[in-house]
């Protein structure tokens, strides 16, 4: 359900400008959402309509001569001829509605629409007050209305068409009534509220979207990183957890969920838990911010890291190299053909140049990424300070910078 879920976030994301199918080439930019998320919605909307088994078996028949085109698969699913055409010889204009509840005597009625050219068989779900699930099955004809009805004197405080979803849309918000939030993309709406630090409205939002989705594991992030934020700290903790105990978090998940657990070992005096979370979120490498944010936590503790000596003499040697502004003293520590631009950028205008190691991550025997505090001051600027990230590779026997990972010099 959650990789389905990002299925849809991907693709809502360029349903507006969506071509056919049969049309979009790796020209379009959203070539890739299209045919990679849409298509797999079509082809397990296609094997709920004829069954899974008969769809395989009329995968297998088609490709017994070991080659398939959709030529093939329209005469293998003939008696689907009209779905499959809509489905990739048209671009979506499904929009699947439902309305709130209306009570008539002992039942409760709900409206349904469809906006788009081909009918919808659909689910329909309904949450009563006492929490009982209710659902019913119905078909929606291409743009037309249709409606359930629920035999219950329990109230309804909740309806949602396609639960599953199924089907491709133009917009999935208004497939809940309540309506909840104005945009498909549930994850974008906690996120708007958190970058705004809006930390109470991202937590409502984040809680309203793990009651449908709860192992969501990118909600529960912002979920935790909002509690923190509020300082409810043990509440945070649990989430952060909970992500980690997921079977398939993403790795931007697991690396926030390292940070925050960092974070909290860190208020609470536990320093080694704390470097553990703070190295666990920066091997994981997901995302610049979580990178960044464990770095920082790092440094508050002020760990001593082993040196190498041969790090340390090709560090002093390129801090001189730097000061000297000869291109050609900077290039000899440079690994040939890497980070010209970094190069450029202090050649013949650096007055100073510190580098203060902070910590050492080892990618192999012959990779590690130097964790460093850089003082500096270039030509007609003012001293700059701050985290500088260098990716060091073995040449022969000496080492060589062959990346700049993070430069957040200020």
């Amino acid at each position: 359900d959650v990789e389905r879920q990002r299925q849809r976030i991907a693709y809502a994301a360029i349903v507006k400008r969506d071509s056919a199918l049969t049309v979009v080439s790796p020209l379009d930019d959203y070539y890739f959402p299209a045919v990679a998320n849409k298509g797999a919605m079509l082809w397990r909307l296609l094997a709920k309509k004829v069954g899974q088994a008969e769809f395989f078996n009329g995968l297998r028949t088609v490709m017994k001569d070991g080659s398939l085109n959709l030529a093939e698969l329209r005469a293998a699913f003939a008696s689907h001829k009209d779905f499959i055409d809509y489905s990739f010889d048209q671009v979506t204009d499904i929009n699947l509605l439902v309305g709130l509840p209306q009570i008539t005597g002992a039942e409760t009625k709900i409206a349904l629409r469809n906006t788009g050219s081909s009918d919808a068989a659909v689910i329909v779900n309904a949450t009563t007050a006492n929490g009982e699930n209710l659902s019913a099955q119905t078909v929606v004809a291409a743009k037309s209305f249709g409606e359930v009805i629920f035999k219950t004197n329990n109230k309804i405080i909740r309806t949602e068409i396609d639960r599953d979803k199924f089907y491709p849309q133009t917009d999935y918000s208004d497939d809940i009534a309540p309506r909840q939030f104005d945009e498909s993309d549930a994850l974008l709406v906690i996120k708007r509220a958190f970058d705004k630090q809006d930390y109470i409205s991202a937590e409502k939002n984040a809680r309203n979207v793990l009651l449908a989705m709860p192992r969501f594991d990118e909600a529960r992030v912002y979920l935790g990183r909002s509690l923190l934020a509020q300082a409810k700290t043990a509440d945070a903790e649990k989430e952060f957890q909970t992500v980690l105990n997921e079977t398939l978090p993403t790795a931007r998940s697991l690396a926030w969920a390292n940070v925050g657990l960092g974070e909290i070992s860190l208020k609470n005096g536990q320093s080694a838990n704390a470097i553990k979370y703070f190295d666990e979120a920066v091997k994981t490498d997901a995302e610049y911010g979580a990178t960044l944010a464990a770095r920082q936590g790092r440094t508050k503790l002020n760990s001593a890291a082993v040196i190498e000596e041969g790090i340390k003499t090709f560090f002093a040697q390129f801090d001189k190299a730097a000061v000297s502004n000869r291109k050609t003293d900077i290039e000899n520590l440079l690994l040939s053909g890497e980070v010209s631009k970094f190069a450029s950028g202090i050649t013949g205008q650096t007055e100073q140049w510190q580098t203060k190691i902070l910590q050492i991550d080892k990618i192999d025997s012959n990779n590690v990424l130097i964790e460093s505090n850089l003082n500096i001051k270039l030509l007609n600027r003012e001293p700059e300070s701050g985290i500088a990230v260098f990716r060091l590779s073995r040449a022969g026997n000496s080492w060589k910078i062959s990346g700049v990972e993070m430069f957040e010099i200020r």
